[in-house]
């Protein structure tokens, strides 16, 4: 079974209609190595057992009364779990320090994070461009909350999508992750996104795709 991965960033940022959706659906990773398709494994039904010994409601003792239906039980979820421990080594935490100088001159400095995961063996890793965009340093948490610097290599403001590199020797535990095909996506498939929503590392979160190529402009 395959699932997909998507890296959540919570950083807020206006988005054109096609570049969110694009960026959403670029990042999108595969979790397990593709087989070969096969056939979906059909739901089975479990029986009710009547209970022995079971009243008909006169105290008599005598037979139960009527047996409820089959129980539907739903076959083929995804074991969350698994794909998560195997995962999760890949996604990091971007965080990002921003320096700004007002009109008077005065100059502050502010924090902000988002995720992202490694795509190469390299040390590249892939993050939204709204994270890290006018970052005066950037530094990735592994997920052994180890802290690593890490730079731009490369920019898509359009997809909002970057690309980050940090040196792969102080990464002890290197996992890559595999870009998915987006256009084999199907509506209804097991979505899984890890990542740091509000600042809380290694989040995780389940739910299908809903529907394929709409638009969603988001403001502020």
């Amino acid at each position: 079974m395959e699932f997909v991965v998507h890296t959540m960033s919570n950083k807020p940022k206006k988005l054109i209609a096609v570049a969110l959706a694009l960026a959403l659906m670029l990042v999108a990773c595969t979790a397990t190595p593709t087989a070969t398709p096969t056939a979906s494994p059909t739901p089975t039904a479990v029986a009710a057992q009547p209970v022995a010994g079971a009243s008909d409601g006169d105290g008599s003792g005598g037979s139960a009364g009527p047996a409820a239906g089959p129980v539907p039980v739903l076959a083929g979820l995804p074991d969350v779990a698994s794909v998560v421990e195997r995962v999760m080594p890949a996604v990091v935490q971007v965080l990002v320090e921003i320096e700004t100088t007002d009109r008077f001159g005065r100059t502050s400095r502010r924090s902000a994070q988002g995720s992202g995961f490694f795509f190469d063996d390299r040390g590249y890793l892939l993050t939204n461009n709204h994270v890290v965009e006018d970052a005066t340093s950037i530094e990735v948490a592994l997920a052994n909350r180890e802290r690593i610097p890490a730079e731009v290599v490369g920019t898509d403001p359009e997809t909002d999508l970057a690309v980050l590199k940090v040196d792969r020797d102080l990464v002890a535990d290197f996992v890559v992750l595999t870009l998915g095909d987006t256009e084999a996506m199907r509506i209804g498939e097991w979505v899984i996104a890890i990542g740091s929503p509000l600042g809380f590392a290694g989040s995780v979160t389940v739910g299908v795709v809903s529907a394929k190529g709409r638009s969603l402009t988001l403001d502020g």
